[in-house]
């Protein structure tokens, strides 16, 4: 994990959203290292998720959908192989797998926290479309930054809260060659761990 994110500081600008997603495929990639031998991780990249109505009290109904950047299903082997023959929600949500993890990349320099609500409202979207799931996980990231969202969707599927953590950071020596300083990438693909699985 660290070697490969070293050569990809030392090799590859991180001011664009491709770049970014160089460092997350990476992080990613380890996180499917650490399932147990009974699970695979399906990894979909670009998912569109449909429109989906919501009412938003004292306003009209309103129209929330998009493309989610990556989600996440983990899934007992033997069932692996149908998720990974097709990436459409309608087969993930038939299957009612183990939690989606949803993430949102975004080119370095840009404020992650701005970029919160829109992430939310796309995993609302999902939650609500999936059915049935009251809890949706997922975070916002640039490969060097995460922050992490939990949404609980309210009873009745009407609103809900989020949390987020604080922001977690992948620090790099000052300087050349870049050498990535632990425990940062640990404890982001500790915590993807634990989410999806």
């Amino acid at each position: 994990l660290y070697r490969h994110l070293e050569m990809l500081e030392n090799l590859v600008p991180n001011s664009n959203k491709p770049g970014a997603r160089l460092w997350i495929d990476v992080i990613f990639f380890r996180v499917s290292a650490m399932l147990s031998y009974n699970q695979d991780m399906d990894l979909n990249v670009e998912q569109p998720i449909p429109s989906i109505g919501v009412t938003v009290p004292g306003q009209t109904h309103l129209k929330i959908g998009g493309t989610i950047d990556y989600a996440i299903v983990a899934t007992e082997s033997r069932k692996y192989e149908s998720f990974i023959q097709t990436s459409q929600f309608q087969y993930v949500k038939r299957q009612n797998p183990n939690p989606l993890f949803i993430t949102k990349a975004k080119q370095e320099g840009v404020t992650l926290r701005n970029h919160i609500p829109q992430a939310v409202a796309r995993m609302f979207a999902s939650a609500k479309y999936r059915v049935r799931k009251e809890i949706a996980r997922g975070t916002v990231t640039n490969g060097h930054e995460w922050i992490f969202i939990i949404l609980y969707i309210n009873q009745g599927g009407i609103g809900g809260t989020y949390a987020t953590s604080p922001t977690i950071k992948i620090q790099v020596s000052e300087r050349y060659p870049f050498r990535v300083i632990s425990p940062g990438p640990d404890i982001i693909a500790g915590t993807l761990f634990f989410v999806p699985s």
